[in-house]
């Protein structure tokens, strides 16, 4: 059994953390929000370039890998309709965001919480969907070499005591 054990807050710059990814989440216009804005800078205008090509729909449960000019890796998972951001769908993102990392061998990811998810049960649905999407029951299997798990994830916003 194994699973992500490690989920740090933070406040600060997500370019700060040392983390091989980041993820950061888009509704469904498609409108590239503040967040948006500055990981597609950092990426080289990665994302802009996957809306253009229509591999972004920003649907809940969605989650595309996005690489940038200098190898950066960039997780956009989809938020659905703006005012309508539920806990469940954040869980959905975030677990969807956890599994990715795992099959890429990605061993740690920060998280951008986004701006309308204030309140308590939305950081701690993020935290729930990073742990629960990193869940592998290998108990059974025989010894795979390749067994990766996801070390650290931080999430950047939201309520702290929440996570």
């Amino acid at each position: 059994m194994s699973h992500l054990s490690n989920v740090k807050y933070s406040s600060g710059d997500w370019r700060n953390n040392n983390s091989d990814a980041v993820a950061v989440g888009i509704y469904d216009d498609l409108n590239l929000s503040r967040q948006l804005q500055g990981v597609n800078r950092e990426l080289g205008r990665g994302i802009s370039n996957a809306l253009s090509a229509n591999l972004i729909k920003g649907k809940i449960g969605e989650v595309q890998i996005v690489i940038g000019k200098k190898g950066t890796v960039a997780f956009v998972f989809g938020l659905g309709k703006q005012g309508e951001l539920l806990s469940e769908s954040l869980r959905k993102a975030a677990a969807g965001v956890s599994k990715l990392c795992i099959a890429n061998k990605i061993s740690s990811v920060s998280l951008l919480v986004p701006k309308d998810a204030k309140e308590n049960y939305m950081s701690q649905a993020i935290a729930e969907g990073l742990v629960l999407g990193s869940y592998q029951f290998n108990e059974y299997k025989t010894v795979d070499k390749d067994l990766f798990e996801l070390k650290t994830a931080i999430i950047l916003g939201g309520n702290k005591k929440a996570i």
